[in-house]
Order: C-alpha cells, then structure tokens, then sequence
C-alpha cells in the first residue's frame, strides 16, 4: 500500500521484517528475497541505518544456506560492520562482529572466530548486553 501511495520511506523495515521472520522459521530461501529487497530500497531512499540492518540480515541468511555463500556473506557483514561504526551504531556494530564469528565458526575459521567474538563481547560487556554476551558464550566456551 506504502508503495501504491508513492510512500516508500521507511518501506525497507517491512521487508526487512519480512525476510527476519522467514530466516527464524527457517525457510531460508524465501527469506533471502525480502531481504535483498529491503537492501535495494534502504540504499534508494538514504536509510543508513536500516542498509546496515539489511547488511547484517543478509549475511546471517547466506551463512545460513544448506552451501553457505561465506564469502558473500563475509562481504555483507564486513560492509555492516563498517556502516554501523560511521553511523556510531554500537549495539549493531557488537552483533555484526558476533554474527561474523559465528560465520567464521560454520566455516571453521578458528583465529578470525576468536577474533571477532572478542570485540563482540567486549561491547557487550560495555554496554551491559548480557542476553549477548551469553551467546558470545554459548558458541565460544573458552572465551
């Protein structure tokens, strides 16, 4: 409706919702679509902090695949990671660095997942993130 109405500030939310939803059902490959939709029009309308959100969703969906896209992936997430630190977007900067080590960890990159799951958990542990920083936990014990 947004769309038909010429209003499509703000409209990358839905799709990044929409492809969210999907990535947690499950359903990766219907997720993927959404998401890259909610990219493109974050990217047409300026919408900076929600590119970076869209970033970061995609990479957790291509990481995800049954033949994970890793590199493509990484390249997601390396460019959230960056967006997120000129937007001062501590909160997201902390869970894209924790979303690339658990890439690094389905592709057995042990030294880049230690890496990333530290400056991760050191923002956590900053900002009092304790819900994350249990999770930095649960997929890196010895941390």
């Amino acid at each position: 409706m947004r769309q038909d109405a010429g209003i499509e500030g703000l409209l990358s939310t839905v799709y990044l919702q929409l492809g969210e939803t999907c990535r947690q059902l499950g359903d990766l490959e219907k997720a993927r679509s959404p998401a890259e939709e909610g990219l493109r029009m974050a990217e047409k309308n300026n919408e900076r902090p929600y590119e970076g959100m869209a970033r970061l969703s995609l990479e957790r969906i291509l990481g995800q695949l049954e033949t994970p896209d890793i590199r493509k992936a990484e390249e997601f997430i390396l460019q959230g990671i960056r967006l997120a630190d000129e937007l001062k977007m501590k909160p997201y900067c902390a869970r894209a660095h924790f979303y690339l080590g658990e890439l690094y960890v389905r592709a057995g990159q042990k030294e880049k997942v230690l890496e990333r799951l530290t400056k991760a958990e050191a923002i956590f542990l900053e900002m009092g993130m304790e819900y994350w920083l249990g999770e930095v936990r649960r997929i890196s014990p010895g941390l």
